[in-house]
């Protein structure tokens, strides 16, 4: 994920995911290593994730802020 994205925005609010540039091999292999070494932690961005769209992201919370937006 680009790091200037929106998802990685939404990664790093939410702790759900780790965030590597594309075409940075180094970083992605450091990433990579980290979650075979954090395997509790990734779990943990895992269960981060899924609350994050439950909470921010479900059909009904897009509905509610398109009906908002258009006033």
């Amino acid at each position: 994920i680009d790091t200037d994205s929106e998802i990685s925005d939404i990664a790093k609010k939410y702790n759900c995911g780790l965030i590597v540039n594309p075409g940075d091999a180094i970083s992605l292999k450091e990433s990579i290593f980290w979650s075979y070494e954090n395997k509790d932690k990734l779990n943990e961005m895992g269960k981060n994730g899924f609350k994050a769209i439950a909470g921010n992201f479900d059909l009904e919370t897009a509905v509610d802020k398109f009906v908002k937006v258009l006033g």
